[in-house]
């Protein structure tokens, strides 16, 4: 009896974390309105590199996307119940202004603890800070011209520094 109670559960183990990997994504949604959805347990590495996102792949393929042309990158979670998903889907972030010099400002973000990151186009994280409310200023005169990517929660934004 301890055999099979043990059979399974381990069943039952194997089934839930195979559910985990494949309920994982990552969305590249583009300018032109395409959107490329990819999940997580067949990428390798996603890196930043001269101008481009480049998704790698275990079959030793890629897929690159150019920075300018991408609106945003998405990456969903672990397993969730479909109205988790119709309300993470349906929320958008906001960023103004965008060129901006000194100040841009984040709106339409969900009420409570909150996460935000600016990177780079090579991927290195400039800014990180936890915050509770649902409109969120930042200050980003410390960094130089350039195009950056502003990530809160789970979502991507891009946005133009002058």
């Amino acid at each position: 009896m301890k055999k099979i109670i043990f059979l399974y559960l381990l069943l039952l183990s194997v089934f839930a974390v195979k559910k985990q990997l494949t309920a994982q994504t990552i969305t590249v949604k583009m300018m032109n309105g395409n959107e490329y959805i990819n999940p997580l347990d067949t990428v390798q590495s996603i890196t930043f590199s001269s101008g481009l996102l480049m998704v790698n792949f275990y079959t030793g393929t890629s897929e690159n996307y150019t920075l300018t042309d991408v609106r945003s990158i998405l990456f969903t979670g672990m397993p969730m119940e479909i109205s988790d998903f119709e309300s993470e889907h349906n929320e958008s972030i906001s960023i103004y202004p965008s060129p901006a010099s000194t100040l841009i400002t984040v709106t339409g973000i969900t009420s409570g603890k909150n996460h935000i990151c600016i990177y780079n186009l090579y991927g290195a994280l400039l800014y990180d800070e936890d915050f509770f409310t649902d409109e969120y200023n930042v200050n980003i005169s410390f960094l130089q011209s350039g195009i950056y990517y502003i990530q809160i929660n789970n979502q991507i934004q891009k946005f133009i520094k002058q």
